[in-house]
């Protein structure tokens, strides 16, 4: 279960275009992805920092959402826009409030289609290490 906190930073002559953008994202992911578990867009306190938490049950819905149609439209139109992008895995702490899973990814079945065979080497998914045995023996995920 991939779930992500991306951090971005917009350069101020494109917020605008930004904003418009991201809630036809959401309107559509919400539209057509019923394994989407959170889709959500947060501004920072900066001007132009924005945040963006994802989060899917599997690898696929996660590759699913990367290469959709409504998803790839705005890629050219987004790259001049960043000022920094990056892309931060996160576990869900059971007992932590979200209610998500925790983290792990799953391979694509085989015959997945080239577009998400594409987005995966665009988006590997990149689990901490550190992650794996940290819940106490007394607490059950």
């Amino acid at each position: 279960m991939p779930t992500l906190l991306v951090h971005m930073k917009i350069k101020t002559e494109h917020v605008v275009r930004f904003e418009e953008i991201l809630r036809d994202l959401v309107v559509e992911t919400a539209r057509h992805e019923k394994d989407c578990l959170r889709y959500e867009y947060w501004r920072g306190s900066d001007v132009g920092q924005y945040y963006c938490l994802l989060s899917f049950p599997h690898s696929t819905a996660f590759y699913e959402h990367q290469a959709s149609p409504y998803h790839e439209k705005y890629a050219p139109e987004w790259g001049p826009m960043f000022e920094s992008f990056r892309i931060e895995y996160v576990d869900p702490l059971s007992g932590g409030g979200s209610g998500l899973p925790r983290a792990s990814a799953e391979p694509l079945p085989a015959g997945a289609p080239a577009a998400l065979l594409e987005a995966q080497k665009k988006y590997p998914i990149d689990l901490q290490a550190w992650w794996t045995g940290r819940v106490p023996p007394h607490v059950k995920d």
